[in-house]
């Protein structure tokens, strides 16, 4: 019963999300249709590219090769990050691929990062001597060993940085309920704790030493604002030792998170059992580790400069090749 009724409600709302694509289609009666990347259900994004009838579409990709075909139509261009999100995207789908760079960080050049960082460990009371953990924490209450997972990096943080300062920043949509259970286990540590609720995430980005999740892009945020710092700032450290978190499928491309470019190059650090956990940890808060993932950022990290320009040609060139 339960399944007929999750059935029910799931084509109501994609019926609800195709009309109003189409009345936005019907209202606006464009030449072509941008938009971004929705998941791992269907989105209005989804839905425009299916009622768009004739006309070119575009995605921006955000996730490297992820296309979403569950309304059955894939857009006539993707815009995607580097050489491994256009083969990736390409098992998927014929549809054409243009790299442009991670277009989100855009702005990322134009941010005075070790401002950001010095303002922001001034702001909550870090001295220079100390490190900065945090933790970031996704909706993933439903998935077993996601439990585990937080209970087993709070034990590192209390035999490795006792006396430095951890932060648990919540995902938007997680539950209250996982939020009071991650803050209940890392209010535990014998670190200087706090819930991390800032409105900017370049900020916490930006101060933290060691940015830890299971499968968070924010890992990739920290690389891209090392990518335009002047100097090393923070490490990436995903946690994937539990098979049940580490298993998770990404059910719209073709690449699991393993396999992503920053991983697949050394560009972060993965933990991948348990039993590396403190070694993997320890050498995420070491100068030398720091210095070796800012090289790193520099030297593998597609800079997204002039992205914009590259879309908007591309589809101006799109639409003179017919006429409009």
């Amino acid at each position: 019963f339960e399944e007929n009724e999750n059935s029910t409600s799931e084509i109501l709302r994609t019926n609800y999300l195709l009309k109003k694509a189409e009345d936005i289609v019907s209202k606006v009666n464009p030449h072509s249709i941008l938009v971004g990347h929705s998941g791992p259900d269907a989105g209005i994004d989804e839905a425009l590219i299916a009622c768009s009838g004739g006309r070119n579409t575009y995605v921006i990709q955000d996730y490297w090769g992820a296309v979403n075909l569950t309304l059955g139509k894939s857009a006539s261009t993707y815009f995607v990050i580097d050489e491994d999100a256009a083969k990736y995207t390409k098992e998927s789908t014929s549809s054409e691929t243009v790299i442009v760079g991670s277009v989100k960080h855009v702005l990322y050049e134009e941010l005075d990062i070790f401002s950001l960082r010095k303002n922001t460990r001034n702001a909550i009371g870090i001295d220079s001597d100390k490190k900065m953990i945090c933790f970031f924490g996704q909706p993933l209450e439903e998935r077993a060993g996601y439990e585990a997972t937080v209970s087993g990096f709070a034990s590192s943080v209390n035999r490795l940085y006792p006396h430095d300062v951890l932060a648990y920043r919540p995902h938007p949509k997680e539950s209250q309920e996982q939020r009071e259970t991650v803050t209940k286990i890392l209010s535990k540590s014998r670190a200087r704790f706090f819930v991390d609720d800032s409105l900017l995430v370049e900020s916490t980005l930006a101060a933290c030493d060691i940015a830890v999740s299971c499968c968070s892009l924010v890992g990739y945020d920290l690389l891209m604002l090392n990518r335009f710092s002047k100097t090393p700032i923070g490490v990436p450290v995903y946690l994937m030792f539990e098979p049940r978190v580490a298993s998770m499928p990404f059910s719209d491309t073709a690449c699991d998170f393993v396999d992503v470019p920053f991983n697949k190059k050394g560009i972060a650090l993965l933990v991948r059992n348990v039993e590396d956990l403190d070694k993997v940890m320890l050498s995420a808060g070491s100068k030398e580790t720091h210095e070796e993932i800012w090289t790193k950022a520099g030297k593998y990290i597609p800079n997204p400069s002039g992205a914009e320009e590259t879309i908007l040609t591309k589809i101006s060139s799109d639409l003179d090749m017919f006429g409009l």
